[in-house]
């Protein structure tokens, strides 16, 4: 599986993907929750560790008040 991760898209049908789909992470983090609840593959760490990826994108664009 590879993970691509894009912030903003106007239309995802005006990208061809080939074989490949668009999945939401939510769909995807929920697929993954039902499948299995051991966390010890690299998949699953993957999937557990992107919301922490998301928010360190989100605050990290914040500019800091002067001073």
């Amino acid at each position: 599986i590879i993970l691509t991760v894009i912030n903003q898209i106007r239309d995802p049908k005006l990208i061809a993907l080939g074989s490949s789909k668009w999945v939401t992470f939510g769909k995807l983090a929920r697929r993954q929750s039902l499948s299995t609840l051991d966390m010890t593959d690299a998949h699953n760490l993957l999937i557990g560790a992107v919301p922490e990826m998301m928010l360190y994108h989100q605050v990290s664009g914040v500019s800091l008040a002067g001073g």
